[in-house]
This record gives structure tokens, C-alpha cells and sequence, in this order.
């Protein structure tokens, strides 16, 4: 399924809601992770999940197993490198982890250019 959702040439956000998350604090975060990473070329695809039964689901899902498994109790952001590999992971502070790991990125380039 990782392969499928995060094969692209930039990275990619996976925000995942936990068991308890109720549908609009998903909403919520995927509006403020999609204005900011609008300003940024790190971020080419953001990817919302519920836990859930797919017939309660308005985006993509996975089983509350599956999210236990993940360690997913609320809100958790993965950000996925086009080499697929996990570069982020945040389970509290989702939109700040973002922007420090996007200044991060934007940082390292500018200094990779410079030599």
C-alpha cells in the first residue's frame, strides 16, 4: 500500500486520524498541511487516512489494527521520500514538525548549491 500512495518524485505526506479523531480535526489538519506545503516544493502529494471501516470512511482507510500496529492513537504525519523511505514522523505537533523538516530540506538544498 506504501508503495502505491507514495510513488512520486517528491515527497509525500501520509496524515492518518486514530481511532478516536473525529472527521472535521482531520479535515482541520489536512487544510493547514495543504496551505503550507502550497508555498513549498518538498511536499508533491498529501494523502489523508482514517481509521475505520471503509463503508464509514470519506478518505483512504485502515483498520484500528492496523493503526495499533503503526502505534496511531490521534493524529499521526508521515512524510515519505520518493526513495520511500519514512523521513518524518510526528504524533503531536504535526503542522510544526512539517515546517521545521520543510525549512530543513529548503535549508540543505540551498547549501548543497552553494559549494
Amino acid at each position: 500500500m506504501l508503495h502505491e500512495l507514495a510513488r512520486r518524485a517528491s515527497h509525500t505526506a501520509l496524515l492518518i486520524g486514530g481511532p478516536s479523531v473525529q472527521r472535521e480535526v482531520l479535515e482541520r489538519i489536512d487544510k493547514l498541511i495543504r496551505a503550507q506545503s502550497h508555498a513549498s516544493v518538498v511536499i508533491e502529494e498529501i494523502v489523508v487516512i482514517e481509521t475505520g471501516a471503509a463503508s464509514q470512511c470519506s478518505y483512504a482507510w485502515i483498520t484500528p489494527t492496523a493503526a495499533g500496529q503503526l502505534g496511531i492513537r490521534e493524529i499521526t504525519l508521515f512524510v515519505i521520500r520518493p526513495d520511500l523511505y519514512v523521513a518524518l514522523r510526528s504524533d503531536n505537533n504535526v503542522i510544526d514538525d512539517l515546517a521545521a523538516y520543510q525549512r530543513l530540506l529548503v535549508s540543505g538544498c540551498k547549501s548543497t548549491a552553494s559549494h
